[in-house]
């Protein structure tokens, strides 16, 4: 990066000559300026560059290169003003031209802080393949489908114990929902948001911390109120779906169900409900008071509580088998519920008050 000084003056009536900065992407053989002033700091950042490679991804700069041809020139070339910042700018061209910069590892903490200004100005000049690209980075680790979640989940809590430092591997949310909300990526929304809920709810101490707390100083007042719904309505929906498995009864002609502790001349009888019932309760009870995962994360409780009815003893096989279904199917309704939790519409916003 090169520059040029400014004029250095104190009189109000002598105009101030910008500093032009020169950057590393100043190419010898480019054929156009893109040049971005930064007027706070008196400055004008210049990006030499090829236009084929601006119209190979972005139809938008065919006009405006023709206006540059009545621009003013520089080092003989013509121009075209930028409106952005000049760090987007930057950012972009660095992953225009050298691919490998993208944050291709997954679960990179620095993921979103990377991609947030590029993916900005690809939204903004229609860069469509460049932006499914950045999109495709992000769904990886904020998926739109359970099994994603799961997967991620696991590979972090692999990594997480090779660590000899504990470093949390969980990118953080905060900066997520800002990049999903500025750059139309709706998709990544509830994801972000139910990790937004259940970091919020740890305190650093806790031993089940297994990521950084969230930078709530990025959040709106409107991100404000959809946490704290989404957070009441998980728990409202965890809360009666533990007490309605308790009177629950096992489905009538279930084939696949039959319970091998009953009697051989009463296969119709439930001999496992009052285990299954007092395991229910026993373990529900546990989990809710001694860490709360149930509602601070009730998509690992329920996993975790799919474990340990596997290894009950009391409880015959197939009615194991039928208690981890129901835990599956509830895990699978509460994370098709995430949107509605947190009040998101299908565009990805709060509902009713945000574009």
């Amino acid at each position: 990066m090169t520059s040029t000084r400014r004029r250095s003056t104190m009189d109000p009536d002598v105009e101030i000559i910008p500093q032009t900065i020169k950057h590393s992407l100043y190419f010898e053989d480019g054929n156009i300026i893109l040049t971005v002033p930064n007027h706070r700091e008196s400055e004008l950042h210049l990006f030499k560059c090829h236009k084929g490679v601006l119209l190979k991804h972005s139809r938008v700069f065919a006009d405006m290169f023709e206006l540059a041809e009545e621009s003013e020139e520089f080092d003989g070339l013509p121009s075209v003003t930028l409106s952005d910042s000049w760090e987007d700018v930057d950012a972009l061209l660095s992953l225009l031209y050298d691919p490998l910069k993208l944050p291709y590892k997954k679960h990179n903490q620095n993921t979103a802080t990377v991609l947030h200004g590029p993916l900005r100005l690809a939204t903004k000049y229609k860069m469509d393949s460049l932006r499914k690209r950045f999109i495709s980075i992000l769904q990886r680790d904020w998926p739109s489908y359970l099994e994603g979640w799961d997967d991620n989940e696991a590979e972090m809590t692999k990594e997480l114990n090779s660590q000899d430092d504990r470093d949390p591997p969980f990118p953080e949310p905060a900066q997520v929902i800002r990049l999903a909300k500025e750059c139309n990526v709706p998709s990544i929304l509830p994801a972000a948001f139910y990790h937004l809920g259940r970091c919020y709810a740890l305190t650093p101490e806790s031993d089940h911390l297994q990521y950084n707390p969230p930078n709530t100083e990025l959040l709106t007042p409107q991100d404000w109120s959809s946490l704290l719904r989404g957070r009441d309505s998980i728990r409202a929906q965890v809360s009666h779906f533990l007490y309605r498995f308790v009177s629950m009864r096992r489905p009538v002609g279930n084939s696949d169900h039959v319970c091998h502790k009953s009697l051989p001349e009463s296969p119709e009888t439930w001999a496992c409900r009052k285990n299954i019932k007092d395991w229910w309760v026993q373990t529900s009870f546990e989990m809710l008071s001694s860490q709360d995962v149930l509602f601070n994360d009730p998509l690992e409780g329920l996993k975790i509580m799919s474990h340990m009815v596997s290894n009950n003893t009391h409880i015959c096989g197939p009615c194991r088998g039928w208690v981890q279904g129901m835990l599956a199917q509830q895990r699978a309704v509460l994370w098709q519920s995430l949107e509605g939790h947190f009040g998101l519409d299908s565009a990805g916003s709060l509902s009713g008050s945000e574009m």
